[in-house]
């Protein structure tokens, strides 16, 4: 179990498992001579007079501020950990009256620095728990960065301009407690919990006018600081509820960000697991970016973590060296024991015709395929990152499927294909050829031509799978599409002469104004649009 200690208070904080700090589920630690009564990180609890309070406030700072560096004995009547928080200040060089945070970073500069921000993808996490509370209690919802910087101030227009105008209170100002003395959202990065710091409990008087809360937010992987969430406020508007609401949030949005995590960490291990039997017997793992191990074979011979900021190589602490190569997903690294990688057995190849037929090859080995067996095969082979039991039960069946029946039929495909079906989710592991991909490729890279050579019939015309059904219709409309755009008399003649586009008038009409008067088959495009025009004539005489 890890620990941090705050400067004068005694450690609170756990770890739960994978490194992530948790308040509350412990008992909250007091700082050293703090009163036996309330929460020591609260500055004012209900029922206090927030003017009276902050007028006591103002005359002890007047007497104590200047000498507090040098002086050893703290005013009782502000709290110890405020006291620490106003030497480290003092220490940094921030002036206790006048003093200005210093702006770091332009508008521009800020909003460039929020893009890809870890904190970035939690604002509307804050925004939907803290902004409709905020405005209507006059105050302002703030996230700072690890350093300190505030990158988001949001709340009323005028509130913000006067917290501007006061105090330098803006995006791309620095709130850290060296530069901006004590205060909320610094000093929650310097002690490591959620705090509220209460007019001239500010170490700078310049903020003296105002209150805040704050709680600091942690990475879910390495547990380091990420920046802080902060309720700020003119100090008449105090209340014992902001510190409440703050630390609630923060916990959320820790939450959020550990399930994020969980799910990552699930995609790693079933990638792992696939390519595990191919892997050979030495030990092997895979490893977050971060260097945390994620899973291990045998368990634990790579540790918790690995450093693989040097390379791509290593040696552990017992002289074991081991090597690593990106597994592909997210700055992940799969790694394993010794200086080389054994080699691998080579995946299956899997053969697979869908387009008018259906028919499979693994190694050269013909499968004897049901059609069923032959929905799943292409779906598969169109999904590469591979299918929940869910996704397929429903691209097969529609919503009413039965997952025992997708479980049934997947066992049995499997007695056909062996290690190249995977599961968890379901997904090909051999090397596949097929031509539904090759036709999709060929239109993605703009070949019209090598598409409509390609195209040997529908895509399992007599599947009625809804989602083989679909993927049919777009694959046709593509086609079709390609076709119109290319002005080639040969591409217009295939995709024409083929089923889906046999009755095409726009495509007719396009094939026969660009085929020479002397090419043959003009003659049958005539004749088929006046068959067509015939039909449709008769058909309408019969209606009236």
């Amino acid at each position: 179990m890890t620990r941090l200690t705050a400067p004068g208070a005694v450690p609170c904080r756990t770890h739960a498992s994978g490194g992530h700090p948790q308040y509350g589920e412990v008992t909250v630690a007091r700082p050293q001579g703090a009163s036996r009564r309330g929460n020591p990180w609260l500055a004012i609890e209900s029922g206090v007079d927030p003017v009276r309070h902050a007028r006591e406030l103002r005359e002890t700072h007047a007497r104590y501020a200047d000498t507090v560096a040098s002086r050893q004995a703290p005013p009782p009547q502000v709290r110890p950990l405020i006291v620490d928080s106003w030497r480290r200040s003092a220490q940094a060089g921030v002036r206790p009256s006048g003093s200005f945070a210093p702006r770091l970073h332009s508008a521009e500069e800020v909003h460039a620095l929020r893009q890809g921000h870890p904190l970035a993808r939690l604002l509307p996490i804050f925004r939907h728990l803290l902004l409709g509370v905020a405005d209507a209690a006059k105050h302002l919802v703030v996230v700072c960065g690890a350093d300190g910087e505030l990158l988001w101030v949001e709340g009323q227009p005028r509130l913000r301009e006067l917290a501007e105008e006061t105090m330098n209170f803006a995006e791309g100002t620095l709130w850290s407690e060296g530069g901006a003395g004590t205060n909320a959202l610094g000093t929650a990065l310097a002690v490591g919990h959620p705090i509220q710091v209460f007019a001239a409990e500010h170490f700078n008087a310049t903020v003296h006018p105002w209150t805040c809360s704050a709680a600091p937010l942690h990475d879910a992987e390495s547990g380091g600081l990420l920046g802080t969430i902060d309720l700020t406020g003119p100090f008449r508007t105090a209340h014992p509820h902001s510190l409440a609401l703050v630390t609630a949030a923060a916990r959320i949005a820790e939450s959020t960000l550990r399930q994020e995590l969980y799910e990552h960490d699930e995609r790693l291990r079933r990638r792992y697991l696939e390519r595990l039997s191919l892997l050979g017997g030495r030990p092997t793992a895979v490893v977050s970016a971060g260097g945390r191990v994620v899973m291990a074979n045998p368990p634990g011979w790579l540790g918790e973590r690995v450093d693989l900021a040097a390379g791509r190589a290593g040696t552990l602490p017992d002289g074991t060296p081991f090597a690593a190569e990106p597994i592909g997903l997210a700055g992940a690294f799969l790694v394993w024991a010794g200086a080389e990688r054994q080699a691998a057995p080579p995946r299956p190849r899997l053969r697979l015709q869908v387009l008018g037929r259906a028919s499979a090859q693994v190694n050269g080995r013909v499968l004897r395929l049901s059609g069923r067996h032959a929905e799943i095969l292409t779906l598969l082979a169109l999904s590469p990152d591979g299918l929940t039991g869910e996704e397929l039960g429903v691209a097969l069946y529609g919503a009413s499927y039965s997952p025992t029946s997708v479980r049934a039929e997947v066992s049995r495909l499997r007695r056909l294909l062996g290690p190249a079906l995977g599961t968890k989710p379901y997904r090909l592991l051999a090397q596949v050829e097929a031509d539904v991909c090759d036709l999709v490729r060929d239109l993605d890279a703009g070949s019209a031509s090598q598409a409509m050579a390609r195209y040997k019939g529908g895509l399992l015309p007599r599947s009625h799978a809804p989602a083989i059904v679909e993927a049919r219709a777009a694959l046709e409309g593509r086609l079709r599409r390609a076709a119109l755009a290319s002005g080639s008399v040969d591409v217009l003649w295939s995709w024409c002469d083929s089923p889906p586009g046999w009755g095409d008038d726009a495509a007719l009409a396009a094939l026969e104004a660009a085929l020479p008067a002397a090419d043959p088959r003009r003659d049958v495009v005539l004749a088929r649009r006046a068959g067509r025009d015939a039909g449709g004539a008769h058909r309408h005489s019969a209606a009236r």
